[in-house]
């Protein structure tokens, strides 16, 4: 499982702007990457109609922080 967290922030990693690079893009990744894991983890937690607000809150919040870095 380690692996494949690794696999996938180093990917997220890759699809930022070049102009973001060392401790600031493992900031915005790791950061990104927490965001969506807690949001899902949430939105099983309550289910029902409440899952899709906390996952449409999530994907606004880290559409307008992404927005920031470019």
């Amino acid at each position: 499982m380690a692996r494949g967290l690794r696999e996938r922030i180093a990917w997220m990693r890759g699809l930022l702007p070049k102009t973001v690079r060392g401790s600031h893009a493992d900031d915005v990744v790791l950061g990104a990457f927490a965001c969506m894991v807690g949001a899902i983890v949430i939105a099983r937690v309550l289910g029902d109609k409440d899952s899709d607000h906390v996952l449409a809150s999530a994907k606004r919040f880290l559409d307008r922080a992404l927005d920031e870095i470019e």
